[in-house]
């Protein structure tokens, strides 16, 4: 758990994390990674991070680990444990070594939780919530409505990761369309002869170049924003 106070003590984000039969592989935006495994024995003592004043620490089954009598700060090196006349022991250097107190009979299993816009890693009463990178995504709200010549059609979508330098686009060869970004909706005005069209709603970010986009295919009588054939009087629309 170390890499993951540091990153966020540090405020890295997370780039990708790859799932393991045992763990997770974490990398990070500064470039490095981290392999992060559950336990294999059971009396092995509860490793992980808590923080006081602003600062995350070690600790060792819920308590603060301490060198000399002073909490350890979750940076720098890694502290190494290993079995000795049945002791754990400790070691900030790999040359001295201490007693480490074990409770408890069963290791904990590490969690990862994804959201939008963090990763949240949960391994006993520690929990670490560090920001995806620069998470910018944009997303139709999955529906299914009547597409009717002569009608507005009215697309919600969510945006997440939006800054005050974002803005969103329409267009469409087929339909009138406009973009309220306070309801976040695009609306498409429905021609009377309309068969099948498309609409392509786009969300830039100024601040970075990020970009994040959405096809919705429509056919008469329905649309869709997912892949698939709609089909219709025995018609086939693509979808994608």
């Amino acid at each position: 758990m170390s890499k993951l106070g540091d990153a966020a003590a540090k405020a890295v984000t997370i780039t990708s994390v790859e799932t393991l039969s045992d763990g997770y592989t974490i990398h990070f935006s500064d470039g490095t990674s981290a392999t992060i495994k559950n336990g294999q024995d059971g009396t092995t003592p509860t490793v992980g991070v808590k923080e006081e004043d602003g600062v995350l620490y070690w600790t060792v089954n819920g308590e603060f680990l301490l060198d000399n009598g002073q909490k350890v700060p979750a940076k720098g090196e890694t502290p190494q444990f290993k079995i000795e006349d049945e002791k754990w022991k400790v070691s900030f250097d790999g040359e001295n070594w201490e007693e480490v107190p074990v409770s408890g009979t069963v290791a904990p299993v590490l969690v990862m939780e994804e959201t939008e816009t963090e990763y949240v890693f949960t391994l006993g009463q520690t929990v670490i919530r560090i920001a995806k990178d620069k998470a910018f995504s944009l997303k139709v709200s999955a529906d299914e409505q009547s597409v009717i010549p002569g009608k507005t059609l009215v697309l919600n979508y969510t945006l997440v990761g939006a800054d005050e330098t974002t803005h969103i686009l329409a267009e469409s060869k087929e339909f009138d369309v406009t973009v309220d970004e306070a309801a976040k909706s695009v609306k498409a005005q429905i021609p009377s002869d309309f068969v099948e069209g498309y609409i392509l709603i786009k969300a830039v970010r100024n601040s970075d170049g990020r970009y994040s986009a959405q096809y919705v295919s429509l056919a008469r009588d329905v649309y869709g924003t997912h892949g698939g054939t709609i089909v219709i009087n025995d018609e086939g629309y693509v979808n994608w």
